[in-house]
């Protein structure tokens, strides 16, 4: 570098007077003549790095002055560096710029190609769960949880005690924690946001927790998390109309499509503890509950009248007690009404369902009625009531029945007053065609108004033990009758046989451990061939009587030989009363070929021998031929034969199983 500006000096010293423009020409030529004798003569520069040598360019270019002297005192001037290295400078920073900005474009595309991507994928989830996974419009589900409480505290009043929701050892909580907390853990998460589906969600979710469902249920994996309840097992749904509000011209009301819940199939779950109270204002749908065959305890839920669609209850086999709600009275719509088995106790309720001619009290949760006897009586919707197996007392209402006549013991009784007759029933058409009481503690009479509901098919009051009084001949207008069972009572008086006995459908007469008294008259087993006039009992049609039991009563006379026709029969009792005469042989030779059962001991002026051609020792065989088949049917053997045949008895049976 030293020898570059010895020769620059120089080289000014012996050409001062040259011009400018000769100067600095003559200055570029010596630099590249200098740069070209130091890449010959140093090897290790030519090896070093790029950078170094533009570093010893840089110094060069510095060191590097030139000036014009002139004459006189004409002032140096300092020559400008070289043109092309600043060019290469400018170069270098437009790069530098561009790199700068490029980077910027990409991370700019970066971030923008994310945000696209990840609203895209959220509207693909949104529009796919549009239905029930609607995205959370809530910060935290904290203000979800607030969310739904706020519907619980909008709830009737049945169902409004906060108390339970904040309680963690009450099935409330549980059911609220699940919904909040459970449901949105899902993917894509369920989240309830109309209060009618929150509302049902939680009282399925309540009857599972308090029935002891984690514990005690056979299907304890029955609620699913972000699954729809309507797709659990047991829960049977419908898809129904549901106004959502006023529409946009306010003249006229949106209409939507809800699934709601109709039906609760729980039977056979090991339910435990007792029924809530709550959800059922809010499964107002619902039209069959069958919590049958399980561990419940405690009483009816009062609240079940809120089940305003409700056409089938079934609460049978379990533990409950206390008395059957009076409001069940409200279910306008009920049709199976089963309580069997259980240890319900009280009076029976003064109305049965949608019969009630008053209000329903929420406040005190009793129906009221009226103080006077209306002039109709309300039809009930009630098909079939079983009610046996508890302990119920009193009688049965009055208000149950057709009303035949009317008296509002108003006024003096008249003296005198004129008779006509009536050309119809004042009520038609009932619908009862079930009523099973037996095996409670009831007392009083059968009413005649029990021959109004002539759609009864089975009428059975059982082992009551005070049901008393005289059993009403209208029972002969029941045409649909198929078991009248009034055994183990007290009941006085002549059996009506010629009103009972040929009703055309009856299977099943169990009259047997009462007072009862009369004979068996040969005219009501009377069969008309067809076309035949008469009375209406008189009928071609075949007999389908299963079972004849009349045992422990006072009846007497002789035994008809027209019984030995009733060739359906399979059990015949007919023990422990005053008969008197011989056994006809058309029971056990001619007829009977069904007969499994049959007793008569204890009839102390039945003389003769019993025929045992029918006996289990000598069993019989009927071959019938034809024109082309000859088929051999072997009678059937009486398995349970009782009679009187030890100690010199009046009636001699060699072939009975078991003596008396």
């Amino acid at each position: 570098m030293s020898s570059s500006i010895r020769s620059c000096q120089l080289y000014r010293s012996n050409n001062a007077d040259a011009t400018g423009d000769s100067v600095i020409e003559a200055l570029q030529r010596q630099r590249q003549h200098q740069r070209r004798q130091e890449e010959e003569d140093d090897e290790e520069e030519k090896s070093a790095a790029d950078g170094a040598v533009d570093d010893d360019d840089d110094d060069d270019d510095k060191d590097i002055e030139t000036a014009a002297t002139g004459t006189g005192n004409e002032k140096n001037t300092v020559l400008s560096s070289d043109p092309s290295s600043k060019r290469q400078q400018g170069y270098t920073w437009w790069w530098t710029i561009f790199f700068i900005l490029a980077l910027i474009v990409i991370v700019l595309s970066v971030s923008i190609g994310v945000v696209y991507f990840k609203e895209k994928d959220i509207s693909t989830v949104t529009s796919n769960t549009e239905d029930m996974h609607a995205p959370l419009p809530f910060e935290s589900l904290d203000e979800y949880y607030n969310h739904v409480l706020s519907i619980v505290r909008r709830s009737p009043s049945n169902v409004t005690n906060i108390r339970r929701w904040t309680d963690p050892t009450e099935p409330q909580y549980n059911a609220l924690q699940f919904l909040v907390y459970q449901d949105t853990l899902g993917n894509p998460p369920l989240y309830r946001i109309d209060a009618t589906e929150v509302e049902q969600r939680l009282a399925v979710l309540i009857m599972y927790f308090a029935t002891g469902g984690p514990i005690f249920w056979t299907t304890k994996d029955w609620i699913q998390a972000g699954v729809h309840e309507c797709d659990w097992n047991f829960v049977e749904c419908s898809q129904v109309p549901i106004a959502s509000g006023p529409s946009d011209d306010n003249n006229t009301t949106e209409i939507t499509t809800q699934f709601v819940v109709i039906e609760l199939n729980l039977e056979h779950l090991s339910l435990a503890y007792s029924l809530p109270t709550e959800p059922f204002a809010w499964l107002s749908q619902l039209e069959v509950l069958d919590v049958s065959h399980n561990r419940l305890q405690g009483t009816i839920p009062w609240t079940l009248w809120t089940l305003t669609h409700l056409e089938s209850l079934y609460l049978e086999r379990n533990d409950l007690e206390g008395q059957l709600p009076t409001s069940l009275s409200h279910l306008s719509h009920l049709i199976h009404l089963n309580v069997d088995d259980n240890r319900l106790t009280g009076p029976l309720p003064l109305y049965l369902p949608g019969q009630g001619d008053g209000t329903y009290n929420d406040a005190d949760k009793t129906m009221a009625t009226s103080t006077t006897t209306t002039t109709t009586t309300i039809q009930t919707t009630l098909r079939s009531f079983i009610g046996a197996m508890n302990q119920f007392t009193g009688s049965i209402p009055n208000t149950w029945w057709p009303q035949s006549h009317y008296n509002n013991n108003n006024g003096n009784t008249p003296t005198t007053a004129t008779v006509t007759t009536a050309t119809t029933s004042p009520t038609t058409d009932y619908a009862m065609d079930l009523l099973n009481l037996g095996y409670n503690l009831l007392t009083g009479t059968l009413p005649s108004e029990l021959g109004l509901w002539t759609k009864l098919r089975s009428l059975t009051l059982t082992l009551n033990g005070g049901m008393n009084g005289t059993v009403p001949t209208e029972l002969g207008q029941l045409t649909n009758l198929q078991r009248l069972t009034l055994a183990h009572n007290t009941f006085t008086g002549t059996f009506p046989f010629d009103y009972i006995m040929p009703l055309p459908q009856l299977m099943w007469l169990t009259i047997s451990t009462n007072q009862l008294e009369g004979t068996i008259p040969a005219s009501a087993l009377i069969r008309n061939t067809p076309g035949a006039t008469g009375p209406p009992h008189h009928h071609s049609n075949p007999w389908k009587m299963i079972a004849l039991s009349m045992h422990s009563n006072k009846f007497s006379g002789t035994l008809p030989t027209e019984l030995g026709l009733v060739s359906s029969l399979k059990l015949v009792q007919i023990s422990a009363n005053q008969f008197s005469g011989t056994i006809p042989t058309a029971y056990l030779e001619d007829g009977w070929e069904n007969v499994e059962t049959f007793w008569l001991y204890q009839n102390s002026k039945l003389t003769g021998t019993v025929p045992c051609q029918r006996s289990q020792q000598n069993p019989t065989t009927t071959t019938t031929t034809t024109s082309s088949t000859t088929t051999s049917t072997a009678a059937a053997t009486i398995l349970d034969f009782r009679s009187d045949c030890i100690s010199n008895p009046f009636l001699k049976c060699d072939c009975c199983k078991q003596c008396h």
